[in-house]
């Protein structure tokens, strides 16, 4: 899972620095100056997203991979949430599902693992 999420972020990262026209096309959303300016500031986020992704993949088992996981939870999940809204209020087009649908599936695996984990520390310890 670090490896495919490290390789996301790291394709986003870039694109958000390179080329932010083309999230602006598959989210149906308008570009311009200040897009821009958030665009690259976000793909310094996703750069170190993709990092820590890829420096955490070989944790063994313990609090620090599971605080790991639970951080990408909640940027992924919040990810998803902002998507959500933003479509309902219909600044983003029927695109950003695909973002949602990729969020939320990495939320959800992301979750699993720190649980996953959360168990097998608590067995070990007991």
């Amino acid at each position: 899972m670090g490896l495919v999420s490290c390789g996301l972020y790291a394709i986003l990262a870039v694109v958000l620095l390179a080329a932010p026209d083309v999230v602006y096309w598959i989210f149906t959303v308008a570009g311009g100056s200040a897009g821009d300016f958030i665009a690259k500031r976000a793909a310094a986020l996703f750069a170190g997203l993709a990092t820590l992704a890829f420096l955490a993949r070989r944790l063994s088992e313990s609090e620090g991979r599971i605080a790991v996981s639970l951080g990408m939870v909640v940027a992924l999940a919040g990810l998803a949430i902002i998507g959500c809204y933003e479509f309902a209020r219909g600044f983003a087009g029927a695109g950003i599902w695909l973002a949602i649908s990729a969020e939320l599936g990495f939320a959800a695996a992301f979750a699993s693992f720190a649980l996953s984990d959360r168990r097998r520390l608590a067995a070990s310890s007991a």
